[in-house]
């Protein structure tokens, strides 16, 4: 078993959809089995096929799975403990890769594709029990920004929400904005236009406020 975090790894599957959901059994393929403590996955496209690959980040790390032939290849693009991830693009329209560290932790990071590695640039380290992560076109720049909510339950504290805007086409500095406080304890967020426009809004649910709010995007 896992029991501190030590012994076993955790499973990540995926299950194949059977003709008859309700009736049959679901067939499960081991995707992954590296990690030990893990509370997010991601599913993304970054190459040129149809199938989705994955983000998954944990204790060990945050790792992009790729399925190749019959088998998943798993690459590991950075070494912190994660506890939320997302992808988006940056000013080149290349993949960034963006965390909340560690699990339930105080830091939004960014990691950026250079050559080989990705460079890990760190945008806050001030949140409280963070717990929800997002990006998207929010300001209409042509590029993705961040958003992180946090829900201040360990350690307790003032909840809230926050989007981060690159200063420049580099992405290495940023800039940050608070969009709330103590009106929403963020647990999970999500980005969608749901109202047309073409501007992403921020869908957050509360737990402890017991609430779910849309920042509508005025921008």
């Amino acid at each position: 078993g896992n029991k501190n975090n030590a012994g076993d790894p955790l499973k990540l599957l995926a299950y194949e959809y059977p003709a008859s959901p309700k009736k049959e059994d679901w067939a499960s393929t081991l995707v992954f089995s590296h990690l030990h403590n893990s509370h997010n996955f991601h599913p993304v496209n970054w190459d040129d096929d149809e199938e989705e690959e994955i983000l998954i980040t944990g204790m060990e790390g945050t790792w992009y799975l790729d399925l190749i032939g019959e088998k998943w290849k798993p690459t590991l693009l950075a070494k912190p403990f994660g506890g939320e991830v997302r992808d988006g693009k940056d000013a080149r329209g290349k993949n960034f890769v963006t965390t909340i560290e560690p699990r339930h932790g105080s830091v939004v990071a960014c990691y950026l594709k250079r050559g080989d590695d990705w460079k890990r640039i760190q945008l806050d380290d001030s949140l409280k029990d963070g717990h929800a992560l997002g990006t998207g076109d929010f300001l209409g720049l042509g590029h993705d920004q961040i958003v992180a909510g946090w829900r201040a339950m360990r350690p307790s504290g003032a909840p809230g929400l926050k989007l981060y805007v690159p200063k420049d086409k580099t992405f290495e500095k940023w800039e940050e904005y608070k969009l709330s406080g103590k009106e929403v304890a963020v647990e999970d967020l999500k980005v969608a236009d749901l109202d047309g426009d073409g501007k992403p809004e921020i869908v957050a649910a509360g737990r402890q406020t017991h609430n779910l709010v849309i920042f509508w995007n005025k921008s």
